[in-house]
């Protein structure tokens, strides 16, 4: 299915639920920005998703959502 391939989405809560959602976009060719408040589970993520530490697909930011500069900027890095 083309309608995920190469387009960006953005995920957080990347613990749970949010990590089962990033997989399965990321096999279906999306690009992703992955936010969490926590750098362990976005490097968690980032592996578990590609199996690897990094991937030219998937940015991975620190983020405090409940903060809407640290949102904002983030959005704008997307």
């Amino acid at each position: 299915m083309d309608s995920f391939k190469d387009k960006v989405y953005v995920v957080t809560g990347l613990a749970g639920i949010g990590l089962a959602v990033a997989k399965q976009l990321h096999t279906r060719g999306a690009l992703l920005s992955l936010a969490d408040i926590s750098q362990s589970t976005l490097d968690n993520a980032v592996r578990t998703i590609t199996n690897s530490n990094t991937h030219p697909s998937i940015l991975a930011t620190v983020v405090d959502i409940g903060a809407s500069a640290a949102v904002n900027a983030w959005i704008s890095a997307t």
